[in-house]
């Protein structure tokens, strides 16, 4: 008997099989047939899936919130400690007050690409241990300060300004 070949349909690999029992055979491997059962399951069942993972996250918000919050607080503290602890222009020192400035602006733009602030953090996290000279600490007042002066924040005209 001699041997003879058919493609994995999970993940394309060549395999081989002697007995004729084994024709019908359609993956290399049981892996592979688990991967894309379960693959089909959820294709076939999305909408249970959805609402069963929508339930799971209702009934245990305030564990993932509690979850991601930690997260957060942990990447910021040690970007915070990375960067000195303190701010470049005046040295204040409350970490309350505290905020991660991007040195050339683009902050907003790179918070929207990332959405939620845990991914945020991570990404600023390992620009840094990486080496880069992009953030600097800067306290809220002095924050505030550079992004008027550099015009990185456009400033609102109210209806009782544009009078005068």
């Amino acid at each position: 008997m001699e041997l003879e070949h058919k493609y994995c349909l999970e993940c394309g690999i060549e395999f081989n099989f002697l007995a004729k029992w084994q024709s019908k055979r359609k993956f290399c491997s049981n892996r592979c047939r688990n991967r894309n059962s379960a693959r089909n399951f959820y294709k076939n069942n999305k909408v249970s899936c959805n609402l069963k993972r929508k339930k799971w996250n209702d009934d245990h918000k305030a564990y993932a919130s509690l979850y991601k919050r930690a997260y957060v607080v942990k990447f910021r503290n040690e970007i915070l400690t990375l960067l000195g602890n303190t701010c470049v222009n005046c040295g204040f020192s409350d970490k309350q007050a505290l905020q991660i400035d991007h040195i050339h602006g683009r902050g907003c733009k790179q918070r929207a690409i990332f959405g939620t602030s845990c991914t945020y953090y991570k990404k600023i996290l390992d620009e840094i241990k990486m080496g880069s000279k992009e953030y600097q600490i800067l306290c809220a007042n002095c924050n505030w300060i550079k992004k008027v002066e550099n015009e990185e924040k456009k400033r609102i005209k109210y209806q009782n300004e544009e009078n005068m």
